[in-house]
């Protein structure tokens, strides 16, 4: 796993430290927004070390109640600062000590995860400077020899685990394609009844998380929150783009309440039944908007 998807050989490898609330819901049960079957969330952001690049590989580490190493993550952006903004999500973060976050994808989530007891026990590991701090940092930077150790401990099969991550790599490349094309030619949202204009991509909301594209429609003196999800749309996409929608209200400068466009492949039903129950929310399947 040392190559990048895009050929370069500049890879870095991390570990990222947090605690249950992080790592849980709020009943107790492990978080679903760490699931790895939901892919890629766009404007989803992790706190991160400055100099993470997009395509770095994580490990997350579970401080306090698990105290272990349990999912592999792929950052999908380069480090951005998240305290630039004269908001609420700047004063949130600043006083959490947070100062850069990067998107990321989920990619695997290991079946048996690897113990801190089990780290102490490890001979191979035994002078590694994270381990001997006690993970005490949010972020460390771990050297390629270990990151290889703890990757032959934590996965089963190597290969298969790498065959995930090349697989979510090119979903992952395959939807900021089709975004950069929409961005460039929003015209066939006319189809749809919206004549839009663009106004931003990866709009950082005060509330967390980016939108994939802010339009304005020009007719109905409006904006548009669009966000775009490759394959089956759930639930989770569907409250993104509600918690996207709700930020720019205060934060857009027009009358009229914006609204949100998701364009994916198909809704579940649980995503059918919340954009049928809102008159601002709307769903556009991607096969019609791009004529395939």
């Amino acid at each position: 796993m040392a190559g990048r998807s895009d050929g370069r050989e500049s890879r870095r490898y991390w570990v990222w430290v947090t605690g249950p609330k992080y790592y849980l819901d709020d009943d107790g049960a492990e978080r679903r927004g760490l699931d790895p079957g939901q892919g890629y969330v766009p404007g989803g952001w992790w706190t991160c070390h400055r100099e993470t690049e997009e395509g770095d590989l994580v490990l997350l580490y579970r401080s306090q109640l698990k105290k272990d190493l349990a999912y592999l993550i792929e950052t999908r952006s380069a480090a951005y600062s998240i305290l630039d903004e004269c908001s609420s999500l700047g004063e949130a973060t600043a006083e959490l000590g947070w100062d850069y976050g990067c998107d990321y994808e989920v990619i695997e989530k290991f079946t048996k995860p690897l113990t801190l007891g089990e780290m102490r026990s490890d001979p191979a590991l035994q002078d590694w400077g994270v381990l001997r701090a006690n993970f005490r940092r949010r972020v460390h930077e771990i050297a390629p020899d270990i990151w290889n150790h703890l990757l032959d401990r934590l996965a089963v099969d190597r290969r298969k685990v790498d065959r995930k991550r090349q697989t979510a790599a090119k979903r992952y490349a395959l939807e900021r394609d089709i975004e950069d094309r929409l961005a460039a030619d929003l015209r066939p949202f006319r189809r749809h009844g919206y004549n839009l204009e663009l106004r931003e991509r990866q709009h950082i909301c005060r509330r967390g998380g980016r939108a994939d594209i802010v339009a304005f429609d020009i007719d109905a003196k409006r904006y548009v929150i669009i966000e775009l999800k490759r394959g089956l749309v759930s639930r989770d996409a569907v409250a993104q783009l509600l918690s996207y929608r709700a930020s720019t209200v205060d934060e857009l400068p027009n009358r009229r309440r914006p609204i949100g466009l998701l364009v994916g492949d198909r809704l579940d039903n649980e995503a059918q039944g919340m954009v049928d129950d809102d008159q601002r929310l709307a769903f556009i399947a991607l096969d019609d908007l791009l004529g395939r």
